[in-house]
């Protein structure tokens, strides 16, 4: 499933929404899981040979860019 969220948010938005999913548990808490960077790989957005340190800066862009995106749809706060 995330992998279509991939290609439906990467046809339309240029970034990768499946970003946002990671771990709530365990070592790996609040990072991606191994099928995140298959993902990017397979749609041509990560090297296969990318360093860890390389997987890790290519996952918070994708996550920044996701909050770019849809801060920017955010409806603006009205002063009270």
């Amino acid at each position: 499933m995330l992998t279509e969220i991939s290609e439906a948010s990467l046809a339309q938005d240029q970034l990768m929404l499946s970003a946002l999913a990671v771990y709530i548990s365990g070592d790996e808490k609040d990072e991606p899981g191994p099928g995140f960077y298959r993902c990017a790989q397979h749609l041509g957005r990560l090297r296969p040979d990318a360093s860890e340190d390389e997987r890790k800066i290519f996952w918070g862009e994708e996550v920044e860019r996701c909050y770019e995106q849809y801060r920017a749809l955010r409806p603006r706060q009205r002063d009270a």
